[in-house]
């Protein structure tokens, strides 16, 4: 169906680098941590990103997506 995306994050608990596949192309993407503040953010340009995040805390966080006719949220925790 339109709009409908299979989508993985791993590793999860991550600590170095988080890669998120599955997205749509061209999505806007941001991580979001647990007091709501953005820590990252960027655009897809294929169906997948890396993401780093060695230098964020440890704790509990969001990756949301946005795409034209499509949107997503996935829970990762950064553990170092």
């Amino acid at each position: 169906k339109p709009g409908e995306f299979e989508h993985t994050l791993y590793p999860n608990p991550a600590s170095a680098f988080l890669r998120v596949s599955g997205l749509p192309v061209d999505a806007t993407w941001t991580l979001v941590n647990s007091a709501g503040q953005i820590m990252r953010s960027g655009r897809t340009v294929g169906s997948f990103s890396d993401v780093s995040v060695i230098d964020l805390a440890s704790g509990f966080y969001n990756f949301v997506w946005t795409a034209e006719d499509a949107q997503g949220s996935l829970r990762f925790i950064v553990e170092h």
